[in-house]
């Protein structure tokens, strides 16, 4: 009865000592996989400050300034804003933005893209020309 007991307490010992040594690189694992998370979480905080340090050297007014004189930019006004009705060809722009879909002969369906042959440019009078 004695050697059952010790036999069985022994196979618990060796179950336990089985899941401590489990439990243990377990714990090892998600260490470092923690250790990448908190890496990765790092770069990634460095490249958005980077990236917002690169977003604020680019507009600044006075560079955008240089920017908009040299391609002959100027400040918008109040004669530039028109009338929808103004635009004119309304249909074809309606018709530029909804695709129609269709058979092909070989049986194959493709989608029709209208693209407006009105160019618009707006002048002084702020009419479409």
């Amino acid at each position: 009865m004695m050697t059952r007991q010790i036999a069985v307490l022994l196979l618990f010992t060796v179950l336990v000592a089985a899941g401590v040594f489990h439990l243990k690189y377990s714990v090892v694992r998600l260490g470092a996989e923690l250790a990448r998370l908190d890496a990765d979480i790092e770069e990634t905080r460095w490249e958005i400050a980077t990236l917002e340090a690169d977003w604020a050297y680019l507009t600044r007014p006075e560079r955008l300034g240089r920017q908009a004189s040299v391609l002959d930019m100027v400040p918008a006004s109040a004669g530039r804003i028109i009338d929808i009705e103004q635009i004119g060809r309304m249909r074809q722009l309606e018709l530029s933005r909804d695709s129609i879909p269709f058979v092909l002969p070989s049986g194959g369906e493709a989608a029709f893209l209208a693209k407006p042959i009105y160019r618009f440019r707006l002048d002084h009078e702020g009419g479409p020309q």
